[in-house]
């Protein structure tokens, strides 16, 4: 059974056939095996692949390309990279947004991934129209590489430099089996940034000799950066290049030489950076580059001679140059489709190949700190647990948030998840066992478990990465007083008995007043505390649902609007109790107090569970600026 692989490049887009045990790598209508990702809407057609190139000539603003390399930003990186771009980009609710004009009346936003698509449709239409039957399955991968069985275990990093991004990739190969160690990328280091520097500096030239200023002419902009593409293209074969465009601008003629001394003092901290991303995933590999067996770089910017001469002077060797550099990408994933629905061939018997997880998953744990579960580089599939219990005392439901990065805050991380778990047996905190799992069958998907120990009440959620899939970041009182923690080795504490035994040397002392009972402990959302009266109206948070097994959060309209006689939840408020009497906070005499104690060591307990009220007083008070910060924002 044929099977369909695909490089879905930057800047060129190729695809590949595996049949009959080898591997085909296909051509489109123009006779090129490589296809631009270029996307054109004019009205009521959309042209894809080199048609579109072709009009971006006269239909700049509505060709639409680069957009790989913007897919999943934030706003700040999104507006850092479509600076340079002539059509109209820029972010809308969260996301990068590509902005077309058909002419017809209205603007059409489109996300990055769904021009991607159109790309994608293309190459797969190039496959099928050669097959000459409909494709059922499609798995694309990178960073895979056709290896000769090797003889003994190797180190072998491989180094793909396209046309947007850069990325590098560790590997073990031992008789046939490729173990992925360690993988790191930029998607602001690629042949595009080589183009962007060149065009720069013509852009400038021009400006000097004529006078005119061409960065907002589309059309100028568009030539010029084709021109720059192919010399930087003969840079990588001769030592000097020629830039000839006529009618550039206002009837003016431009032509330029550029030598490599020159292209490479433009491109120097571009060429430094790969030396920075090399050393970036030999450290994450823990290995260092005197174990590198063999280097192998593809890309077609991996032609480039200064690109090359600093991997050699690094490593202090010749990388191998025996894989064809805009190919072997695309045949790696032919051979993983293959390998994917289980084909069998001489090939495909000798390997076996080990992905890796590109980014570490774990769960919040109340105080807001990452607690990962599984770390990158962990070679999946992979599955582990962590055990948690809860943070206040009868505490009935635990919400579960799944984040993925790796910094030690997830507000600086990535939520991809929520669970609720409910209906927890009532217990002092730290005491219930909460065990949460994650299956990671590949990297876009994921299971997660949770599952308490006692009374064998469960949830799961499948993580599949959905296109458009988002989740907020929860920071409202009702999530926040029920959170986990991480639970300590060793059985969970148990309270101390009454009768246990005192140290006989130390003299006892009978408290003036009473304890505070369990529930009258302060916490966030517990004001019910001697000497303090509850705040209204956000004391108390909102009922759990027994029946809601899982928490839907992407639709916060269901919370309903928000009013000065309800909470952020919509349920109404008791009516506020009488304020207690203050007692002062220093007896005037001995006779006001109970056992007639007047030592310091007496008014310095006194002083002390003052204290402990005000910093109660204190800890609410915030949580009702907290509430009162959700409410305004709801209403917004």
């Amino acid at each position: 059974m044929p099977t369909i692989g695909i490089d879905l490049g930057t800047t060129s887009c190729r695809v590949g056939i595996w049949k009959e045990n080898h591997v085909q790598i296909l051509s489109n209508e123009e006779g090129s095996k490589s296809t631009p990702p270029f996307v054109s809407f004019s009205e009521g057609d959309v042209a894809v692949g080199e048609s579109a190139k072709n009009r971006a000539y006269r239909n700049a603003k509505n060709t639409i390309f680069n957009v790989k390399r913007f897919i999943g930003c934030d706003e700040a990186v999104t507006r850092s990279i479509v600076e340079q771009l002539p059509f109209n980009a820029g972010v809308h609710d969260g996301r990068p947004h590509v902005l077309i004009d058909h002419g017809r009346g209205q603007a059409e936003r489109f996300l990055p991934e769904e021009i991607t698509a159109h790309v994608l449709a293309e190459v797969l239409r190039i496959a099928t129209t050669q097959l000459g039957e409909s494709h059922r399955r499609c798995y694309g991968r990178k960073q895979q590489i056709n290896p000769n069985q090797p003889e003994e275990t190797k180190q072998v990093l491989v180094l793909d430099l396209g046309g947007g991004t850069f990325d590098a990739t560790l590997v073990i190969m031992d008789d046939g089996v490729i173990e992925v160690k360690a993988t790191s990328g930029s998607n602001q280091l690629g042949g595009e940034d080589l183009d962007t520097r060149l065009v720069d500096f013509c852009v400038d030239d021009f400006h000097l000799r004529r006078g005119i200023d061409i960065r907002h002419n589309p059309r100028a902009l568009r030539r010029l950066r084709n021109a720059c593409e192919v010399a930087k293209r003969n840079l990588s074969i001769a030592s000097q290049a020629y830039i000839d465009i006529d009618t550039l601008a206002n009837d003016f003629d431009y032509n330029v030489s550029i030598t490599q001394y020159q292209f490479d003092d433009l491109c120097q901290d571009i060429f430094a950076a790969v030396v920075d991303l090399i050393e970036d995933v030999l450290r994450k590999a823990k290995v260092k580059k005197e174990d590198v067996d063999d280097v192998v770089m593809v890309g077609g910017s991996s032609r480039i001679p200064r690109i090359i001469t600093i991997v050699t002077d690094y490593f202090g060797k010749e990388p191998d140059k025996s894989l064809h550099a805009d190919e072997a990408v695309v045949y790696g994933t032919a051979l993983a489709a293959a390998i994917k629905i289980g084909a069998s061939g001489p090939i495909l018997d000798e390997m076996l190949v080990l992905d890796v997880l590109p980014v570490t998953i774990g769960v919040e744990s109340h105080s807001g700190t990452m607690i990962p579960i599984i770390k990158r580089h962990t070679c999946i599939p992979a599955k582990r647990g962590e055990k948690f219990t809860t943070v206040f005392d009868n505490q009935p439901t635990v919400f579960i948030k799944v984040y993925e990065g790796e910094h030690s805050r997830t507000k600086d991380n990535k939520i991809i998840g929520v669970l609720q778990l409910t209906n927890l047996p009532l217990a002092p905190k730290g005491t219930p066992v909460i065990e949460i799992n994650l299956d990671v069958v590949s990297a876009l998907d994921v299971v997660v478990t949770a599952r308490e120990a006692k009374s064998g009440q469960s949830v799961s959620l499948n993580i599949n990465y959905h296109l458009g899939e988002q989740f907020p970041v929860f920071s409202d009182p009702y999530t926040a007083n029920c959170g986990i923690q991480l639970l300590t080795s060793g059985s969970p504490p148990q309270p101390q008995s009454p009768t246990s035994k005192q140290d006989a040397s130390a003299p006892r002392t009978e408290p003036t007043t009473p304890a505070p009972t369990f529930d009258q402990r302060p916490n966030a959302f517990n004001f019910s505390t001697p000497n303090f009266p509850t705040p209204s109206p956000f004391a108390q948070p909102a009922p759990v649902n027994p029946q809601a097994n899982t928490f839907d959060f992407r639709s916060p309209s269901s919370f309903g609007p928000f009013t000065p006689n309800q909470n952020a939840y919509g349920v109404p408020p008791p009516p506020p109790p009488p304020p207690p009497t203050q007692p002062p906070l220093v007896q005037p005499n001995a006779n006001a107090y109970s056992n007639g104690a007047t030592s310091t060591e007496e008014r310095m307990r006194i002083m002390e569970d003052r204290y402990d009220l005000l910093e109660a007083k204190h800890a609410a008070l915030e949580a009702k600026v907290r509430v009162l910060e959700i409410a305004l924002a709801s209403r917004r």
